[in-house]
């Protein structure tokens, strides 16, 4: 059995244009920040320490699309899949 891992990344800013949700109070928005570092950080391990199973990863799943309601920056999933990419050997990608 061999699997691609993914982290699933919550809302870092708001998305007004989003057509069922997306607004969130700053409170909300700094611990999804706060969650979506442990579930990189929940990634990162697993993908290491199953390197026989784990043959990809993925960083966020439709994160970056104008419509989610869990929206991150362009910029901050680049630096998510940089520091991803650094800590592990598999290959890295972005949904």
């Amino acid at each position: 059995l061999k699997l691609m891992l993914g982290a699933y990344l919550g809302a870092e800013m708001n998305n007004f244009g989003c057509p069922w949700g997306g607004t969130y109070t700053e409170e909300q928005l700094d611990a999804s920040r706060a969650e979506n570092e442990a579930e990189l950080a929940r990634l990162v391990a697993l993908a290491n320490r199953y390197p026989q199973i784990v043959f990809s990863v993925a960083v966020g799943n439709e994160a970056t699309v104008d419509w989610t309601d869990h929206f991150v920056p362009v910029s901050r999933m680049v630096e998510y899949v940089r520091r991803v990419k650094a800590a592990v050997r598999q290959p890295v990608t972005f949904c």
